[in-house]
């Protein structure tokens, strides 16, 4: 498998310099799939957002799925966003 058939997937969180002091995690959560950053929010909040590029087939979703709920986000607020792939 060469080079370009190995990496087609992939997401990416852009952060300006403004809000990166704001940032108080942040993880790959599957490689090429998902990935999170969690906020300092308002008060004593956070809000978490999660990047996701899912695979075609339902049998890879169904995994990526499973991944994103047994990560522990601990956050008060949380947004999923991304290409779905339905």
């Amino acid at each position: 498998m060469g080079p370009s058939q190995r990496m087609r997937a992939g997401t990416a969180i852009l952060v300006d310099r403004k809000t990166a002091p704001l940032v108080v995690d942040s993880r790959t959560l599957m490689e090429g799939r998902a990935q999170f950053i969690k906020l300092q929010a308002a008060g004593n909040g956070t809000l978490t957002i999660v990047n996701v590029y899912a695979a075609r087939t339902s049998r890879n979703r169904a995994l990526l799925w499973k991944t994103i709920s047994k990560a522990e986000l601990n956050s008060d607020n949380t947004i999923i966003r991304g290409d779905f792939n339905q």
